[in-house]
């Protein structure tokens, strides 16, 4: 079936944005996301994205010598702060898991995600997701250690069945402070993921990412939007340190096709 044909946008029309916080699951998943927004939402759209490998929501975090801040402290907030007028603004908070490897407990990390939807404003709409709790339960202790020192070596780790403990602790507090937030939160299915129990497989990404926004009501399942080449943008967040020194990049990085795209 070929896909349908692009919606006419008014020159007009409003500007909406959208922002996604997360970590590696967003970078990895950087084209099928900017293909389901455009082909699912109308009109222009000013995406804000912070995200990257083992990305906190509160601390700086440091990747082969990259360093980000964490989610709460980057310069996501200005910029969403400062939106131009629009439609509500669609929110996903995403890859809520990663903090539990750093040693923090779950009430703390579900803190932070309350502080993120205190920023938000009432008229924002939100997509939670939880962490994949489903595929973690088939997780063998030998795979939760090998994963966990691939992905975050140079950690002290929590024994297996300590981890599950507060995996388990922290799905149950992040879908009751969704509740009290009138947010539906999103339970990522098993079978996004392979042998790695964190990134969704690449062939499920572009399902799974519709699948995620369809948790915005103004979001229309149609398949994806053609997009231009998009060139490699990871690396020019607005400020990175590498290897100790500052770099700052002007935003956005990307504009094409009644979308810009900026990196935090």
């Amino acid at each position: 079936m070929p896909p349908p044909p692009p919606r006419e946008r008014p020159a007009d029309a409003a500007v909406r944005t959208v922002l996604i916080m997360g970590a590696s699951n967003v970078s990895l998943g950087l084209r099928p996301i900017l293909r389901s927004l455009r082909g699912g939402l109308e009109g222009e759209l000013n995406v804000l994205i912070a995200a990257g490998h083992g990305r906190s929501y509160a601390d700086r975090t440091v990747t082969f010598g990259r360093s980000l801040p964490g989610l709460l402290r980057c310069g996501a907030w200005t910029a969403y702060a400062n939106r131009p007028a629009g439609p509500p603004p669609l929110v996903c908070l995403t890859d809520v898991g990663n903090d539990l490897l750093y040693g923090h407990p779950p009430a703390t990390v579900v803190g932070w995600v309350a502080a993120c939807l205190d920023r938000l404003g009432p008229d924002a709409e939100v997509a939670l997701t939880l962490p994949p709790s489903r595929r973690a339960a088939a997780l063998p202790a030998w795979q939760y250690h090998t994963v966990r020192g691939l992905l975050f070596p140079g950690r002290d780790p929590l024994p297996w069945i300590e981890m599950r403990r507060r995996a388990d602790e922290l799905h149950d507090r992040l879908s009751a402070l969704a509740e009290s937030r009138a947010v539906k939160p999103l339970e990522p299915p098993a079978e996004w993921y392979g042998l790695d129990p964190i990134h969704i497989r690449r062939s499920r990404r572009r399902e799974a990412w519709e699948h995620i926004f369809s948790g915005w009501r103004s979001f229309r399942t149609e398949g994806e939007a053609a997009l231009p080449y998009v060139p490699p943008v990871w690396g020019r967040a607005e400020q990175v340190r590498v290897f100790g020194r500052t770099r700052s990049t002007p935003q956005p990085v990307w504009r094409r096709n009644g979308l810009s795209l900026s990196l935090f």
